[in-house]
């Protein structure tokens, strides 16, 4: 669901970006970077090529974001860096001008308003500002709150009530090699007759 507003009713452009999205690809940077080297599952050689050069770009993006502190911490005082990012911020402008209004101009249909247009250049700096703050709850949030999720081997152990099977007073069977999508109507009878399952 697009987000209509930055920290208004959820869900907004902060809860969707900064706790969700941008902050999820750089929790998960290093497993993009081993899905780059590591083979895969079997595919084609174009879907191998495709899903590695997606990988390399969340990884690019990463690094990207990365730098980006300490080169406006370096750079900030100086005027000329003011000039070129307005300069590359209307420059971004004109790829979707001619998007809007040359390639799909028989399609209004496809077309974006003229606003949308206009500010896609403010768009991207707040992305980019955006993608700076994910990081910093990243590490300063997430991170240092990260906790061990039990495997279900733990949990039966602790005799967890969400193991709901230690409850039905014998093992589970077996799984079987052939897939079913049927279910034994006794076990939902039983499960169903427990008190607090209706």
């Amino acid at each position: 669901e697009a987000p209509t507003t930055l920290f208004g009713s959820p869900p907004n452009y902060y809860e969707q970006r900064v706790r969700s999205w941008e902050m999820g690809r750089h929790i998960y940077f290093w497993k993009f970077v081993k899905n780059i080297v590591m083979p895969g599952p079997p595919r084609s050689v174009g879907g191998h090529v495709f899903v590695k050069g997606v990988q390399a770009l969340a990884v690019v993006g990463n690094v990207v974001d990365y730098i980006r502190v300490p080169i406006l911490a370096v750079m900030a005082t100086d005027p000329s860096y003011w000039i070129k990012m307005g300069a590359f911020t209307g420059a971004s402008v004109v790829p979707t001008i001619l998007w809007n209004y040359v390639k799909i101009s028989d399609r209004p249909d496809l077309q974006s308003t003229f606003r949308a247009v206009a500010t896609i250049g403010v768009y991207k700096q707040l992305y980019s500002v955006v993608s700076v703050l994910s990081i910093f709850r990243a590490l300063f949030i997430h991170l240092p709150n990260v906790q061990h999720k039990p495997t279900i081997s733990e949990l039966e152990n602790f005799n967890d009530p969400r193991c709901v099977w230690l409850q039905w007073g014998q093992p589970l069977p077996e799984p079987s090699t052939e897939p079913s999508g049927e279910v034994e109507p006794e076990r939902i009878s039983e499960v169903s007759e427990e008190p607090g399952n209706s």
